[in-house]
């Protein structure tokens, strides 16, 4: 004879105890995923958002370059307009200063013979000339105005040489600062920001000019 078996009320207790576990357990779960997936795009959002800016300073920096290009090529008379302070945004290179000699071998930016390339800026080194920061050492973009940016692109133009080829030699065009038959060599730097200044992106072209 077949008994039929039956659950007393303290069965029934412990199975809806049991649903109840499993199913705080899975809820756990899925709010776990939910936070891991919101991360996720918002992650994803913030490395469009990166990506955008960063595009929008490379732009930037490529126009500048392109105009101190055209610059170059269109002035003539340069070393009548570069000087070792990149006034106006027309420089000697570090290596034509006139204090170059002195700096050879000097790193610490405390002493007075520190000399830094012209493009780099640090805020009290007195071998920086700070440039970028200063309005009268470097040319600011003219063209068309960029209005995604938060400041308008800037750049510099550097005389750093001569191109010399035969049947010339250093013989015939020996300095850079004077005006020989040799044709000059510039470097354009530029520097465009984006939507904050704390997104940069600096572009440098080495370009000679026809005689």
């Amino acid at each position: 004879m077949n008994r039929m078996q039956r659950n007393t009320p303290l069965d029934l207790h412990r199975q809806q105890g049991a649903i109840l576990l499993v199913g705080l357990v899975v809820l756990l779960l899925m709010t776990i995923i939910g936070v891991a997936v919101m991360d996720g795009n918002a992650m994803g959002e913030r490395m469009a958002g990166n990506y955008r800016e960063r595009q929008i300073a490379f732009q930037a920096a490529e126009a500048a370059l392109r105009e101190g290009e055209r610059l170059v090529l269109a002035t003539n008379g340069w070393q009548g307009l570069v000087a070792d302070d990149c006034t106006n945004g027309y420089c000697t290179a570090r290596k034509l200063d006139a204090a170059y000699a002195a700096s050879i071998g000097i790193d610490d930016c405390a002493n007075a013979n520190n000399l830094e390339d012209r493009w780099v800026d640090i805020a009290g080194c007195t071998g920086s000339l700070n440039v970028w920061s200063n309005a009268a050492r470097h040319r600011v973009y003219s063209n068309t105005v960029i209005n995604e940016v938060s400041t308008q692109a800037r750049y510099i133009v550097e005389l750093v040489g001569n191109f010399i080829e035969p049947p010339n030699d250093i013989t015939t065009c020996p300095d850079p600062l004077v005006a020989d038959i040799c044709p000059d060599v510039f470097r354009v730097t530029a520097l465009g920001t984006g939507g904050a200044d704390t997104t940069r992106v600096v572009l440098q072209s080495t370009i000679r000019k026809p005689l």
